[in-house]
């Protein structure tokens, strides 16, 4: 065995990124039993779908789904049944097993509405799909199913953002730590389309942040058409996140050796992207069934109540921001399970110390600059404005002066850009930025062993 090259790939902050998160990311794939993340049954479902080449879900009257086989919904039924926002109830691990002989039956069909996931892209399953597709091939039960999806989505997740941390030059520890953060992690060890958006966020900014630092060097059509295709690919995952490849403009005008060379590369990744993002809502717009049935059946109704007076609904966003900060973080850095998980407060506000610490004494050498700054905190603010906006338009009711259904883990995408306005403040030598570089990789695995405690007591434990 050649030791030399393990000692040597070890000494890779992004290898050492990628083997924490494969090996605690494999025990959240473990413990956390069956389909107890956010709408992990429909999920589920869509996932199935698409493998079976269904990439546009289908629409029965007031419906949004389609026909999978009847044994997805009963195995999700069985596990859902008594263990969410029930922290006293526990997982059996004999039910497990005995689930997994389950047969899949694929011939014994039922149409099953799934509107929260039905509006999916396939690119935001593609890793859970190949993974699911491989399970049907070898004829595995729906539980099975599940569990390869899993790993399928941990897998891709954490090589995504290990890229993402190898090929920036600055930030990195900020990647790391949002990587390895428990809910991000937690995320990509279900079956969440979270893992991917988040994935090829990371991968996005740390592509442009490349080609800020570049130097003098020319910006290469090979290098814009790969941010091209990642910015389309991140759209097409959630389109809420169209404001991302704005970043580009962080890149100097000098990169593109004259101006039309640059506003040309600029056209193509922006032009890519927002053509992702429309190509998609005119398919969902064509299908689409409100997620509560308390909301208009037509999306454009709450539209038009926010434009009909838009700097009321940005004194809405403000307030509500404000009034649930707290709550933000908190699920920002972890709430496991079905919402009913949550981690000691200490970790989270200690992890969001580390975050803040990270960003401003390790950026790498300088700082951003303050046109950098600036972009990304535009691209913050928009983003933040249209999450806020998205939510209201798919779970309130025009009208409504509450904003429901805002997470803390849906701001993760855009983080490392948000984080930027802060970065480099704090101006340390590079031995000194390694050393912070060292603790802040023990508070991440540390902050992960006490995540897995926590889900194993919620689980397993009374």
């Amino acid at each position: 065995m050649n030791f030399s090259f393990i000692s040597s790939a070890w000494r890779s902050f992004h290898v050492r990124f990628f083997l924490v998160s494969m090996l605690f990311g494999s025990f959240i794939v473990v413990l956390v039993p069956p389909f107890q993340s956010p709408d992990a049954p429909t999920h589920f479902y869509r996932i199935f779908q698409i493998s079976e080449g269904g990439l546009v879900s289908e629409r029965r009257g007031n419906l949004w789904g389609g026909e999978i086989p009847a044994s997805l919904p009963e195995v999700t039924t069985v596990f859902m049944r008594a263990l969410p926002f029930s922290p006293e109830n526990k997982q059996n691990g004999q039910e497990i097993l005995e689930w997994l002989n389950q047969p899949l039956d694929p011939d014994q069909r039922i149409f099953r509405s799934f509107p929260n996931s039905a509006y999916s892209s396939p690119v935001a399953y593609l890793p859970q799909v190949l993974a699911v597709a491989l399970g049907r091939w070898v004829q595995a039960s729906p539980l099975a199913l599940m569990y390869l999806g899993r790993l399928g989505n941990l897998l891709m997740g954490s090589l995504l953002i290990m890229l993402a941390i190898k090929l920036t030059p600055v930030h990195k520890e900020v990647f790391y730590l949002l990587g390895l953060m428990p809910m991000t992690l937690f995320l990509r060890g279900t079956l969440s389309a979270d893992a991917a958006t988040t994935g090829l966020a990371f991968l996005l900014t740390a592509l442009i942040l490349k080609e800020v630092h570049g130097g003098e060097k020319s910006l290469g059509w090979p290098s814009l058409a790969l941010i091209a295709f990642v910015a389309a690919m991140a759209v097409q995952c959630k389109t809420i996140y169209v404001f991302l490849p704005f970043l580009f403009f962080a890149i100097p005008a000098s990169r593109g050796n004259d101006s039309r060379n640059y506003w040309k590369g600029a056209g193509l990744v922006l032009g890519g992207a927002l053509s992702s993002w429309l190509a998609w809502s005119r398919i969902i717009s064509k299908l689409y069934v409100p997620c509560n049935p308390r909301v208009a059946a037509d999306m454009m109704e709450p539209i038009k109540f926010i434009l009909a007076d838009p700097v009321r609904f940005l004194g809405m966003i403000v307030e509500n921001h404000i009034a649930h900060a707290g709550d933000y973080l908190v699920s920002f850095v972890g709430v496991l399970g079905w919402w009913d998980t949550k981690l000691p407060l200490a970790q989270v506000v200690a992890y969001a110390v580390a975050l803040g610490v990270a960003a401003a004494c390790c950026y790498g050498p300088g700082g951003p600059s303050v046109r950098t700054r600036l972009i990304a905190g535009t691209i913050t603010l928009l983003s933040a404005a249209l999450l806020a906006a998205s939510q209201y338009i798919v779970w309130n009711a025009p009208g409504s002066l509450q904003i429901d259904m805002m997470q803390g883990r849906y701001f993760i995408p855009f983080a490392p850009i948000g984080f930027l306005a802060i970065a480099g403040r704090c101006r340390l030598s590079p031995s000194s930025q390694l050393r912070i570089r060292g603790v802040l990789e023990l508070f991440a695995v540390a902050s992960l062993v006490v995540a897995a405690a926590v889900i194993y007591r919620r689980y397993y434990v009374g």
